[in-house]
């Protein structure tokens, strides 16, 4: 079995956005609005959104009107999805 090493790195807003359609994590700190399905660790708000025409969105035709709002500051590439390696811990139901 061979492991793999996923570099990711957080991207100012300011030097580059990412690609439209791509979903990301975006992060930016200050207040949290309640409307978010987000998380906030250490004052630093994170969201899963992408950007399509200008705008973040949450799912298709949704706007992230929370992030749109609040303005992120960075954002990461998100790891790709799983593909059909064992768990690490494997559980049984006795």
């Amino acid at each position: 079995m061979s492991d793999t090493i996923i570099r990711c790195r957080w991207v100012p807003l300011a030097e580059r956005l990412p690609d439209d359609s791509e979903w990301v994590l975006l992060a930016w700190d200050g207040t949290v609005p309640t409307d978010t399905r987000g998380l906030c660790v250490g004052g630093t708000h994170f969201e899963v959104c992408y950007r399509e025409n200008g705008r973040w969105l949450i799912a298709a035709n949704t706007p992230a009107q929370f992030v749109n709002t609040y303005a992120p500051t960075h954002w990461m590439k998100l790891p790709p999805n799983p593909t059909g390696t064992r768990p690490d811990i494997i559980c049984t139901r006795s």
